[in-house]
């Protein structure tokens, strides 16, 4: 696996230059830092959960949904 950055100079000093999107930087340890956000695995989708309120407040049971034909 390669390091996700190359290195050239700008200025004289070290230019880290991200492989996967335009960003640069002359600090070694913030392109290590960059590179890592890219390779992090994303975020779990949120689970929705809903439900409907009864006159008390609380929440009421989910009718159960019968097949056409199953009563």
């Amino acid at each position: 696996m390669s390091a996700g950055y190359t290195v050239g100079t700008w200025s004289g000093l070290p230019n880290y230059s991200c492989e996967i999107c335009p960003y640069a930087t002359t600090d070694r340890e913030t392109m290590i830092e960059h590179v890592f956000i890219h390779r992090r695995p994303p975020l779990p989708l949120a689970r929705v959960s809903s439900y409907v309120l009864g006159p008390d407040g609380r929440p009421a049971p989910i009718p159960s949904i019968s097949k056409p034909g199953e009563g």
